[in-house]
């Protein structure tokens, strides 16, 4: 019966992710354009499943609204983002469950499409479009075997920014060829939200434990002979 125990594995695998916060555009930016540190409102939702404890994949996406500091040039952009990522569950790779059920870390990266959209100083006729590279880090505290609360932090880079954040200038006119190669674009998201588990089982993989589910056998095999 442990044995069975360990080979099923029974835990939930999918999962719905909600955030919002800040961000931070670092570069590019036309000169005289930039903004405030933070700034405000990026928000994301994404698709997760668990193929076991430690290793996953989900599909997010992301919208971010890039407006001027209050000491810059006028200017309104909006982001978009799609993402495929990977995700390592370091709770279960480093062991948390023998010490905490409450607290957990999850890592994350991978890659996806983004669109920036000026609207202000120049209403652009099509966006534009990039590749980024995404990576974060996504503490979680538990709050029942539905819902944990997230915060997360993750950074992007873009490759093939055609033209600044802030849509005064085309890329070329403000950095060197040389720069115009790799990532030349970068923005760090700071988020809080929700996961919310989705499943018949009792525990997400998040919060699997091994040890945990052999002993909760063990206790029931214990119960069932003394019953007998």
């Amino acid at each position: 019966m442990a044995i069975q125990a360990q080979e099923e594995k029974n835990f939930n695998r999918w999962s719905i992710e909600l955030e919002a916060g800040a961000h931070k555009p670092a570069t590019p930016f036309s000169p005289g354009y930039y903004t405030s540190t933070p700034s405000l409102w990026q928000g994301g939702l994404g698709v997760r499943y668990m193929f076991n404890e430690k290793f996953g994949a989900k599909l997010d996406f992301g919208y971010n609204s890039i407006t001027n500091a209050d000491n810059s040039l006028e200017f309104e952009s909006e982001y978009y983002r799609a993402n495929i990522q990977g995700v390592v569950n370091m709770g279960s790779v480093l062991n948390f469950r023998s010490w905490t059920n409450t607290f957990n870390v999850l890592i994350h990266g991978g890659f996806g499409y983004s669109a920036n959209k000026p609207s202000q100083p120049n209403e652009f006729s099509s966006a534009d479009q990039m590749l980024n590279l995404m990576a974060g880090i996504t503490p979680q505290i538990r709050l029942g075997n539905s819902v944990a609360l997230t915060g997360d932090l993750s950074v992007l880079g873009h490759v093939r920014h055609s033209a600044t954040w802030d849509g005064a200038q085309p890329l070329n006119s403000v950095v060197s060829d040389n720069q115009l190669r790799g990532l030349n674009g970068y923005t760090v998201n700071a988020s809080i939200g929700l996961t919310l588990y989705l499943g018949k089982n009792d525990v997400h993989a998040d919060w699997y434990s091994e040890e945990a589910a052999i002993y909760s056998e063990l206790e029931e095999m214990d119960r069932s002979y003394f019953k007998n």
